[in-house]
């Protein structure tokens, strides 16, 4: 029996597959379009839909790597800079405009400083225990 909604979900993953392919990520940008489909809005509308798609719909995008919370992947990634900072420079004192190795960690550090007081225990605590600088002098 043919299902509308299956064949435009499965157009959907065809442009994600081939986005990966292309950028070697699931990390599409909201309102994006890709070749002319709103892949933005498909990304969108999985990350809100998950709990509703069928197994086989979640297992083809887990297998793809699917990125369903592009906030803590974005997070890891600075999350990882900053420990390679400290490794190479043996402090956690990254000022505001600092960029390391084409990242902008100053940004990132700072945005963390910022939301101090709203952070997840676990990130407080993973940052805490690198030696983050909260406040500088």
């Amino acid at each position: 029996m043919w299902d509308s909604l299956t064949v435009k979900w499965e157009e959907g993953f065809t442009y994600l597959v081939a986005y990966k392919e292309e950028f070697g990520d699931c990390l599409v940008k909201a309102g994006s379009q890709y070749h002319q489909y709103s892949l933005g809005a498909w990304v969108r509308n999985q990350r809100t839909s998950k709990d509703i798609l069928t197994l086989h719909q979640n297992h083809y995008l887990d297998a793809l790597g699917f990125v369903w919370d592009p906030h803590q992947v974005k997070w890891e990634e600075g999350f990882e800079h900053l420990v390679a900072y400290k490794q190479e420079f043996g402090d956690c004192l990254v000022i505001q405009k600092s960029q390391y190795h084409d990242y902008k960690l100053g940004n990132w550090v700072g945005r963390q400083r910022y939301s101090k007081d709203t952070l997840t225990p676990e990130r407080f605590s993973r940052l805490d225990a690198l030696g983050f600088v909260w406040k500088l002098k």
